[in-house]
């Protein structure tokens, strides 16, 4: 065998199974889902739409994802 087959065969026989994540292995963008063991990108921060003179923050959700919230004194 030559060795560049010996290494689709190494992979072929460890690679097999269901990949799975670590909460630290996350980035910035993404969440860890405990359902599926893995890093999910988070969802687009949306503009919200607030009253006439407000504005918003962007804070966390419970995933920590950014999300934009509006601003509950307005001036």
């Amino acid at each position: 065998m030559k060795p560049y087959q010996w290494i689709v065969v190494i992979f072929a026989a460890f690679g097999c199974g269901e990949p799975t994540d670590d909460p630290q292995d996350c980035t910035q963008n993404e969440y860890f889902d405990d359902a599926k063991q893995l890093c999910e990108t988070c969802p687009a921060v949306e503009e919200p739409e607030c009253r006439d003179g407000c504005g918003y923050t962007v804070t966390k959700d419970e995933r920590s994802c950014p999300i934009a919230v509006c601003n509950d004194v307005c001036g």
